[in-house]
């Protein structure tokens, strides 16, 4: 919850009312809704009562009409919004004034009322950290690893400690792209424990108006890349899941010291020579 409300620059409940769905055959194909905004907890107030456009990856269970009112952690994509982590965990079920999802501390027959959890992440909303990654469109086979930059700015008023990417738990992922452009492979092959990494750097700490750079080369084997060819290659940072690396990191310190928030997914198509 900490690392969705990071991620988010407007945090309300709501309701969907039209949904126009993407293609899910293609990775970075966004289903839209059309959401009525009933109160802004987070961000911007001037939305409340508007009805605004959210994204969000086709390739999971888009948002539904008849879903009900939710509570809605989002962020400004352009002149729409997309949700803050592309799985559904940024629209979250209301039921009878409480957050219909099981949360740390209630049997799993109970929920926590709506205005108790609110009070919890208003507390989450200041600090304002990105990460950005890049990834480049060639690479030689014989060199044996794929370079990736990732960086990380710190553009709140206060330090933070900061995870690396080593310590959270999906990292980068490919497949093979045919000659027509399509899949040519079954399943995505790539990091998600760093296994090819024999230590770890420990949490950082990024001040105010900082910024953070680590390269990361990946070995092309652990991305299944074994032969020339175009591959598409996913990056992302899951913000509600870490690394057993990284819940060591963290254990025993100051949550609300951290910056949770993750990088939300991207493509590139990488071509190896």
């Amino acid at each position: 919850m900490q690392g969705l409300v990071q991620l988010s620059d407007v945090l309300f409940t709501g309701q969907v009312t039209a949904v126009s769905p993407g293609d899910p055959s293609q990775p970075a194909s966004p289903s839209r809704a059309t959401v009525r905004v009933d109160e802004v907890h987070v961000g911007d107030p001037s939305l409340r009562g508007r009805s605004i456009t959210v994204q969000h990856s086709a390739g999971d269970s888009p948002l539904r009409v008849a879903a009900g009112p939710q509570l809605f952690f989002v962020g400004g994509q352009g002149a729409e919004y997309r949700l803050a982590f592309f799985h559904t965990y940024g629209a979250l079920p209301i039921a009878d004034g409480k957050l219909a999802i099981w949360l740390a501390g209630k049997p799993h027959d109970q929920f926590y009322p709506l205005a108790d959890v609110l009070t919890r992440l208003r507390r989450f909303a200041g600090p304002k950290v990105s990460w950005s990654a890049t990834v480049p469109r060639q690479a030689k086979l014989a060199g044996g690893g794929l370079s990736i930059a990732f960086v990380a700015r710190n553009t709140g008023k206060e330090s933070m400690r900061l995870l690396l990417p080593p310590h959270y738990f999906d990292a980068v992922w490919a497949y093979r792209l045919g000659p027509d452009g399509q899949r040519a492979s079954n399943d995505w092959t790539g990091v998600s424990h760093w296994e090819h990494l024999k230590s770890i750097e420990g949490p950082q700490t990024l001040p105010a108006g900082g910024e953070l750079r680590r390269n990361y080369v990946i070995p092309l084997a652990a991305l299944g890349i074994t032969g020339k060819g175009t591959y598409r290659v996913g990056v992302r940072l899951e913000s509600h899941r870490r690394s057993e690396r990284g819940e060591r990191a963290v254990r025993g310190g100051d949550l609300s010291r951290f910056w949770l928030g993750g990088l939300d997914h991207f493509f590139v198509d990488v071509t190896v020579d």
